[in-house]
This record gives structure tokens, C-alpha cells and sequence, in this order.
């Protein structure tokens, strides 16, 4: 099924950009691609790269990101700006509301929940925060190039050239 939306000039005045790309939903897109059968030529160096560095308690986190479809809403609050202001999100949010997010999660999801999420112990959000944080600060927290995942540098392209077969200006 198809949508088509429609906007008017008054709709597109009013979109608004954000100033920058939001360090948690790029982290929590990264577990995604990271976990991808066939993760296309621009992610393929990354993704190679990247398994060779995950840390231990990121295999919890791959249990909520799967791949393709349903995220926890939990992972990605809207419009949090820097990592720790979208990690606070979960550490504040009611049991209640987790609880039924981790349900959704697993009705819509390929499986039931792992044990550590099902118990939704008091450590939960901590431990999902902390392997989070681990998952930036390896992957997705900008850093220097060292050129181990970073393409070779194009050499620029020269300006085109007048054909062969036409005369100079006098």
C-alpha cells in the first residue's frame, strides 16, 4: 500500500531542520547495519571493521535492534540533542511504559523477549544505556580518520576540456 502526502507551501514553511545528526539514533541505526546480511557497498568496510570491535555488552543491545523492523520506543526518544540527554530518556521513563514497549517490541518482533528484558529489573535501563554508550564511544563517536574503515580520497576531478576536434578562440 502506497501513501501519497501532500504538502502545501504553509506545511513546508513550517519544517524545520535539526542542527545536526542525533548521536543516539545514529548509534542505535548502527546496531541495524551492523547486523545486515548484505549491508550494500557504502556500509560493507564499516561493517567489517565494526565486527571486529564489539564489545561484550553489546550483544544484549543486538537482542532490541534487530535488523529490520520494530525498535523499542525507548531507544529513540525524539529530539534529544547529545547521547546522555537520550540515555536519561529511558532512566526516567515508568516501568509501566517500558514494560508495555518491550511487549509491543516482542508481539511485532521475531521472538519473545530475552530473559534479562522480561525480568525488567531495576538495572535494566542501565545495562541497555551502558552497552549504548560502549556501542558510540567503538563505532559511531567522531574521531580523527586513521584510514582503517575510511575509503582512499578521491583525486578531484579536472575540469573538462574543450573537445579535440574544435579550434581555440583567436
Amino acid at each position: 500500500m502506497a501513501f501519497r502526502l501532500r504538502f502545501t507551501r504553509d506545511d513546508l514553511l513550517r519544517v524545520s531542520l535539526a542542527p545536526g545528526p542525533d548521536p543516539l539514533h545514529e548509534t542505535v541505526i548502527s546496531v541495524r547495519t551492523l547486523q545486515r546480511r548484505r549491508p550494500g557497498a557504502a556500509f560493507g568496510p564499516w561493517q567489517r571493521w565494526a565486527r571486529t570491535r564489539i564489545p561484550r555488552s553489546v550483544h544484549q543491545l543486538r537482542s532490541l535492534v534487530p535488523p529490520e523492523r520494530f525498535c523499542p520506543d525507548f531507544l529513540i526518544p525524539p529530539d534529544t540533542g547529545d547521547l546522555d540527554t537520550g540515555l536519561d530518556e529511558p532512566l526516567h521513563t515508568p516501568k509501566s511504559f517500558l514494560r508495555g514497549d518491550l511487549e509491543t517490541f516482542a508481539r511485532f518482533g521475531d521472538g519473545p523477549l530475552p530473559a534479562w528484558a522480561r525480568s525488567l529489573s531495576p538495572r535494566a535501563p542501565e545495562t541497555v544505556g551502558r552497552a549504548v554508550r560502549d556501542w558510540h564511544r567503538t563505532a559511531t563517536a567522531p574521531r580523527p580518520s586513521s584510514g582503517s574503515c575510511t575509503p582512499a580520497p578521491r583525486r578531484p576531478v579536472p575540469p573538462p576540456r574543450a573537445p579535440c576536434w574544435t579550434r581555440p578562440k583567436e
